[in-house]
């Protein structure tokens, strides 16, 4: 595993209060840290690489590192943790088998190493919550629904730059040919994870 990015925004000692925030996927672990005034204090993204020539299997393989990752976060004082549901929509079965065993996996994990079994939301009620303004309400289904769809509007992306709006401060990850690196995704996510855990369990509103 290779943390590809390392960012504090703002003083970090140990012992203190914070939330945790995972958006896990098999090539990139998106997360972000708060403190107990709910105050984005670092983010980083985990590219989650194994060696082509390992036999072990490479989501447990994955796993041990990431498990390293999370034994340093025991310094805090951990009130919650929030990870977001895989999104099983895809067609292809063994892509999904795989998202679902390694969300397992790192779920486990976090639980294992601090003691918290963690809150999970997914995908779709994330966006609902954090992007109240792209929802309509479908009178036939009595309930609020997405319409980033039907008006042909990438969800990543403009997840992406409401974000980048609000952290200013955020130096976003650039290749070495200057071009915008997809982990940047994974990182905001996270983000829009933890205000929508902040506001479903914690009534924090933003």
């Amino acid at each position: 595993m290779e943390i590809i990015d390392f960012k504090d925004l703002g003083i970090m000692i140990p012992k203190d209060k914070v939330f945790l925030s995972f958006d896990i996927s098999t090539s990139c672990i998106g997360f972000s840290m708060y403190n107990e005034n709910f105050d984005l204090i670092s983010v980083k993204a985990l590219k989650m690489t194994i060696n082509k020539d390992c036999e072990d299997d490479p989501e447990i393989t994955k796993g041990d590192a990431f498990k390293k990752f999370v034994e340093e976060l025991k310094i805090y004082e951990i009130i919650d943790i929030f990870v977001e549901e895989p999104l099983v929509k895809s067609n292809n079965v063994y892509t999904v088998n795989k998202l679902l065993k390694f969300n397992g996996i790192c779920s486990y994990i976090l639980r294992d190493t601090l003691g918290i079994i963690p809150k999970f939301l997914s995908v779709d009620e994330v966006r609902r919550i954090f992007c109240p303004e792209m929802t309509e309400y479908d009178v036939k289904k009595n309930k609020f629904i997405l319409k980033f769809k039907s008006r042909k509007i990438d969800p990543k992306t403009y997840i992406f730059e409401k974000i980048a709006k609000e952290y200013k401060n955020i130096s976003w990850l650039i290749n070495k040919n200057g071009k915008f690196k997809t982990e940047n995704y994974d990182i905001t996510d996270s983000i829009a994870l933890a205000k929508a855990s902040f506001k479903k369990f914690y009534e924090k509103e933003y």
